[in-house]
């Protein structure tokens, strides 16, 4: 369950985690119109109980409603530790999403740290805004989705399938993108340091404003990049990079 304690009264409102975003947001409300108590909200996370003979039917409502609360297993997930304070509702660091289906889930605004994503499906997934520093997504299909203002440093994309994806204004300082596919992909204002891009194909990417300094591309394949030529490379690579914007601008 999720409780929510106001003030220092022993009652606490107990809600359904499916309504759990819906009624925080009328409890805020009204609070704030109430001048006459001093008030406060900690948000706890705790294990769901299931009662006798209903654990099958809830286990597969909340995989239809909220795919993003089940780890891999189907367990409930919950916070790192139990009864952990939590800011917000969508704390899910260290969760295992590895294989799923999990297409068109928001993420936005999540605390994704040290998740494994890895071999999962999230095609138009949103990211936007979250933190998710050695995240693991290897070989997930990542197409169409949103990374833009998020931050993904020490994260693991190899052979990841990010093609059209939006990685614009987001970090992912020291991450690894061997063998990915992020063709179509818009880098742009992105910090894409010390990365490791080998063999990656990056075939009709957006660059523009991208700092990729220090990262290794060795073997891949840069061709027709969109944008200005006003991105940061490293040395070794800078006529690569300037061959590939110059023939898309002649084409």
């Amino acid at each position: 369950m999720i409780n929510i304690k106001i003030g220092e009264d022993d009652d606490a409102l107990v809600i359904n985690p499916h309504e759990a975003e819906e009624a925080l947001t009328e409890l805020l409300r009204q609070m704030s119109e109430r001048e006459d108590i001093d008030w406060d909200i900690v948000v706890t996370a705790k294990p769901i109980e299931f009662e006798e003979g209903e654990e099958e039917e809830r286990e597969e409502e909340f995989k239809r409603e909220e795919p993003w609360l089940l780890p891999k297993d189907g367990a409930t997930l919950v916070a790192a530790e139990e009864n952990e304070e939590i800011v917000g509702l969508k704390n899910l660091a260290g969760g295992d999403f590895s294989g799923q289906n999990l297409s068109d889930t928001d993420f936005s605004n999540c605390n994704l740290t040290n998740c494994n994503f890895s071999h999962a499906i999230l095609s138009r997934c949103s990211f936007k805004g979250s933190e998710a520093s050695g995240a693991n997504f290897s070989n997930a299909i990542l197409d169409n989705t949103d990374f833009s203002e998020s931050s993904f440093t020490n994260s693991n994309f190899n052979q990841a399938c990010l093609i059209h994806a939006n990685m614009s204004n987001a970090e992912f300082i020291k991450s690894n993108f061997v063998k990915a596919k992020l063709r179509v992909a818009d880098l742009s204002d992105s910090d894409i340091r010390f990365c490791d891009f080998g063999e990656v194909d990056l075939i009709n990417a957006t660059m523009n404003k991208t700092d990729c300094r220090s990262s290794n591309f060795d073997g891949a394949v840069i061709q027709h990049l969109m944008g200005n030529w006003n991105i940061r490379t490293p040395f070794k690579y800078r006529e690569i990079f300037q061959q590939a914007f110059w023939r898309k601008s002649k084409s």
